[in-house]
């Protein structure tokens, strides 16, 4: 690989960590892999079990509506994802070179109403998360052909996309999730806090707002250290310990107020490698007396 590809490959890597956006991140990765194999364009179909189809999410080329290949037609996509190969022709419209391959392989019709250049080379490379298939990377029209060497750095970039995706995949249900813990608790009538394991504050309910007073609003609060905004809780230190590493619901009598710290474990939305880092949330409920 060249020294040019070997920054565009790290680049990639930046961007699996550093974007929220799934359709951004899949544009420019397919981007950046018609660059590195030197195509004309390159097509991203994912696959959706709904309806058991490869679907185009990426398409570079005048097109209104998405591309979508039935996995019982015997397209090159289709055999590709199918049977977990990659593949090149060097010619879609030379039947004897498909049937080489497979005697009921064809260049799907759906290709022939597309208005950009006439298609002839292609490389088909499956995209995987572990051994899971999701989808299939095409590029067409590199001059003379694609190569061994094109197969070999397809595959390692399929599979740096299957990473990202998986990645962003994470990150929008660990946003959902949380927006879903907000709704709940903005409609229970106690303050709660929801902090993380190292104490920063992740988001506070309307009622707790109410409670202080209105003396902070709640983005004032995001981030901080709990016992840094809250410093009553400084006296129950002891039990906020033994709640985050035992996992027990504690309760702390302070005045006027009853506080209950309620730890909440979230891992299972992570990879056992995650799993190690301990990431737990705990929530902070605030009952009036």
């Amino acid at each position: 690989m060249e020294e040019d590809e070997i920054l565009q490959i790290e680049h990639i890597c930046e961007e699996i960590f550093s974007t929220d956006n799934i359709e951004e991140f899949i544009t420019n990765l397919t981007e950046n892999i018609r660059q590195i194999l030197n195509a004309e364009r390159c097509t991203l179909f994912l696959y959706d079990k709904y309806d058991n189809s490869l679907k185009s999410v990426v398409y570079q080329a005048n097109l209104n509506e998405k591309v979508t290949i039935p996995l019982n037609i015997d397209s090159i996509a289709g055999f590709s994802f199918l049977n977990d190969r990659s593949i090149i022709i060097n010619d879609v419209n030379d039947k004897k070179e498909l049937k080489s391959i497979d005697d009921n392989l064809t260049y799907h019709e759906c290709w022939k109403n597309v208005d950009v250049p006439r298609t002839k080379t292609m490389l088909s490379v499956p995209i995987k998360i572990k051994n899971d298939k999701i989808g299939v990377l095409v590029a067409v029209n590199k001059f003379p052909n694609f190569t061994q060497d094109d197969v070999n750095k397809a595959e390692k970039i399929s599979r740096i996309l299957g990473l990202g995706m998986k990645n962003l995949i994470h990150k929008n249900e660990m946003a959902e999730l949380l927006n879903l813990n907000y709704e709940i608790i903005n409609n229970i009538n106690e303050g709660i806090i929801l902090t993380d394991f190292n104490d920063n504050i992740i988001n506070v309910n309307d009622k707790l707002i109410e409670m202080m007073g209105y003396r902070m609003k709640k983005e004032e609060m995001i981030n901080k250290n709990i016992f840094e905004i809250f410093p009553i809780l400084k006296d129950g230190f002891e039990k906020i310990e033994i709640s985050k590493e035992k996992f027990l619901i504690q309760e702390i009598i302070s005045g006027v107020l009853k506080i209950k710290i309620v730890p909440v474990v979230l891992n299972h939305l992570f990879e056992k490698s995650l799993k190690k880092n301990n990431i737990h949330y705990r929530v902070l409920i605030w009952n009036s007396s």
